[in-house]
């Protein structure tokens, strides 16, 4: 793991879920150079909002997200629901890309992500 898979890691231990989907959100949309919304719809209920795509998601599946399984599995559940939207990008894209879709060494690098 890189220094920013560490400092993922620790974000999602400390960071409340507001504040880790807040940032997770940001750097969504730095990586597609769009601007990105999240609004709290209804007590514990967020929508995130990118372009034309958009996801609802809740403080307790930010929490199980954020666990200590992948720090990046948030990131994951927001760009996998924008894809069934439409959403088309390829998961090689960049470092940070990769590691959402757990794609760790050029070896693990599948033709369909070109």
């Amino acid at each position: 793991m890189n220094s920013s898979g560490w400092l993922r890691s620790i974000m999602a231990v400390n960071f409340s879920e507001e504040r880790f989907l807040i940032t997770v959100a940001d750097i969504i949309g730095k990586e597609f150079v769009s601007d990105i919304i999240v609004i709290e719809i209804l007590k514990d209920e967020f929508l995130i909002s990118m372009g034309g795509y958009s996801t609802i998601i809740s403080k307790d599946l930010i929490k199980k997200l954020k666990g200590p399984i992948g720090p990046y599995r948030l990131d994951r559940y927001i760009l996998n629901d924008f894809q069934i939207q439409g959403f088309e990008f390829k998961k090689t894209r960049s470092q940070y890309i990769r590691y959402v879709f757990g794609i760790f060494y050029e070896n693990e690098i599948k033709k369909e992500d070109f």
